[in-house]
């Protein structure tokens, strides 16, 4: 039996490369096939991911198109696969991924569109902060 680093590691590569053929020795088939249970998680995984990813941007996928936007989702996980147990941060670098994606071409606002959707999602997820005065402001 792997140690269990070992057996996430080879999980792991099965959800993101496909390569499952390590991993499904590990699997216990108990009615479902262990190509069909890896399936499962690599699907929610994906499905998780953009859904996510399409709640931080919405106004990216409204412009783009829902279909493409999924298309643009996918290629960021491949390049940007998830480091954290909290979605949110999933989309920090989205922003800076359009940008590589567009400069220059006629769709190079949208990286702005989405610095600008990133900034707002974290001003709402920030801590609250002092009030500024009208004195401390005009000074």
């Amino acid at each position: 039996m792997p140690a269990l680093r070992d057996l996430q590691r080879q999980f792991v590569a099965a959800l993101f490369d496909g390569e499952s053929a390590t991993i499904e020795a590990q699997i216990v088939t108990n009615g479902i096939a262990p190509t069909s249970r890896i399936d499962i998680y690599r699907n929610n995984l994906r499905e998780g991911f953009i859904k996510a990813l399409g709640i931080g941007y919405p106004v990216i996928e409204r412009l783009v198109g829902t279909d493409y936007f999924r298309q643009l989702a996918l290629e960021f996980m491949r390049a940007h696969p998830s480091r954290a147990g909290n979605l949110h941060q999933i989309g920090a670098p989205f922003a800076q991924f359009l940008h590589e994606r567009f400069d220059g071409t006629e769709h190079a606002c949208l990286a702005d569109v989405a610095a600008l959707e990133w900034a707002h999602d974290e001003a709402l997820v920030a801590a609250d902060a002092e009030q500024i005065t009208p004195e401390v402001l005009a000074a």
